[in-house]
């Protein structure tokens, strides 16, 4: 579980060459070779796919969701999405990065204004 806060920025890593976007450090695409570059982003996206996990890897309390995210403008990323169950999920549900566990990157259900676009 996350911390309640405001929104946060997130740090990814793309590749000039082929386009892919990976959460965490490394210096080479592990797809094609090619140098990484960091970039900073805002950590809003939209649920590409998602899956609940019933039994997780050892020290994850389990169930959880894992989705893939895309991210505005920066490719997608994988993911646990807190504050809902898989019978509200939804794709194309907008969603915001929160913060980092274990587990990875975390995202939670984005609470737009009227005046917001998602």
């Amino acid at each position: 579980m996350m911390e309640e806060g405001a929104e946060r920025s997130l740090s990814v890593h793309g590749c000039p060459a082929c386009g892919r976007t990976y959460f965490g450090d490394g210096a080479e695409c592990g797809h094609c070779g090619a140098a990484l570059e960091e970039k900073f982003v805002t950590g809003r996206g939209k649920v590409y796919s998602y899956s609940a996990v019933h039994v997780g890897p050892e020290g994850m309390e389990a169930p959880y969701l894992l989705a893939l995210v895309d991210l505005d403008g920066s490719g997608r990323v994988l993911g646990i999405v807190e504050g809902q169950d898989r019978t509200q999920l939804r794709v194309n549900q907008p969603v915001c990065f929160a913060g980092i566990s274990n587990g990875g990157p975390v995202f939670r259900p984005a609470e737009f204004s009227g005046k917001s676009r998602g």
